[in-house]
C-alpha cells in the first residue's frame, strides 16, 4: 500500500485502500444533531422571556439563522453518511472477475440548453431601435457564455459514449459500441482519476478517468460510477499499472 494518508480516512486492510472514517462521520453527525435540537430549544425558551419586542425579534432572527445552518449541515451529513455506508457495503461485496465492462455515465444537455435559451431571451428581450455599444457588448458576452457552455457540454456528452471491455490484461476501448482501440496493461503509461469541476469551486461527485498509452496520448476520457472506480483501482493494482489518483470519493 503506497497511497498517501488522507485526513478523515482510515486504512482498510481487506480493501487495501483508505476509506472514510465512518464512525467519526457518524459521531460528528450526532453532535450536529444535538446542537440543532439545542438551538431549537433555545429559540422556544427565548420566546417566553420578558424582552422588548425589538430585542426579542432580533434574538429570534439570529437564532433562526443558527437553526437553519445546523439543519442544512445535519441533512448534508446524514445524506453523506448513508451514501458512504451504501458504497462501503458495495465495496465489501465487490468481486473482481476476469472479464468485466466499464460504461461511462450518460450525460444530458437539456438543462444546459434551457440555461442557454434563458440567457438568449434575456439578451434580446428588450428590442432597441438603435444599436448601442453597451448593447452589442452585452450580446457578445451572452453569445460567448452560451458557446462556452455548449462546448463544455458537448465534450462531456461525447465522452459519455465510451466504454471499456476488460478481459485479463487486455482492454478494448469502444465508442458508441464500435471498437476503437485494443491495449494491454503493459502498454499503459498510467491512468488518472479525478473529479470534473462544476463551477469555480465545486466538483462532481462521480469520478472521471483518463487512460494514457506509452506515448502519453489520452486514449479515452470518461466519467464512471464510483463502484467502477474502485473496481478499476483494484484491477490496475493487480497488473501493476501506475495510478495518478486525484479523486476523493467522500
Amino acid at each position: 500500500m503506497n497511497e498517501a494518508k488522507k485526513w478523515g480516512y482510515i486504512y482498510d486492510k481487506k480493501l487495501d485502500m483508505y476509506i472514510p472514517n465512518l464512525p467519526r462521520l457518524k459521531k460528528f453527525t450526532t453532535i450536529i444533531f444535538i446542537l440543532l435540537i439545542l438551538s431549537i430549544l433555545s429559540a422556544l425558551i427565548l420566546s417566553f422571556l420578558d424582552l422588548s419586542s425589538y430585542n426579542k425579534m432580533k434574538i429570534f432572527i439570529y437564532n433562526a439563522i443558527v437553526v437553519f445552518i445546523f439543519l442544512i449541515l445535519w441533512i448534508s451529513l446524514l445524506i453523506n453518511t448513508h451514501y458512504t455506508e451504501k458504497t462501503l457495503k458495495e465495496l465489501n461485496e465487490m468481486e473482481l472477475s476476469r472479464e468485466f465492462e466499464i460504461k461511462a455515465l450518460k450525460r444530458r444537455i437539456i438543462p444546459q440548453m434551457v440555461v442557454i435559451v434563458i440567457l438568449l431571451i434575456s439578451g434580446f428581450a428588450f428590442e432597441q431601435k438603435k444599436l448601442s455599444f453597451d448593447y452589442m457588448l452585452k450580446i457578445i458576452l451572452i453569445v460567448g457564455v452560451c458557446a462556452y457552455i455548449l462546448y463544455k457540454d458537448f465534450s462531456r456528452l461525447k465522452n459519455s459514449y465510451y466504454s471499456l471491455n476488460i478481459k485479463g490484461n487486455t482492454i478494448k476501448i469502444y465508442y458508441k459500441n464500435d471498437e476503437r482501440e485494443i491495449i494491454t496493461t503493459e502498454d499503459i503509461n498510467y491512468v488518472r482519476f479525478f473529479a470534473l469541476r462544476r463551477g469555480k469551486r465545486g466538483k462532481e461527485r462521480e469520478p472521471s478517468l483518463q487512460l494514457f498509452d506509452s506515448e502519453e496520448r489520452i486514449l479515452t476520457e470518461m466519467t464512471i460510477e464510483i463502484i467502477d472506480y474502485f473496481r478499476l483501482i483494484k484491477y490496475l493494482k493487480k497488473y501493476n499499472v501506475a495510478i495518478v489518483d486525484d479523486y476523493s470519493w467522500n
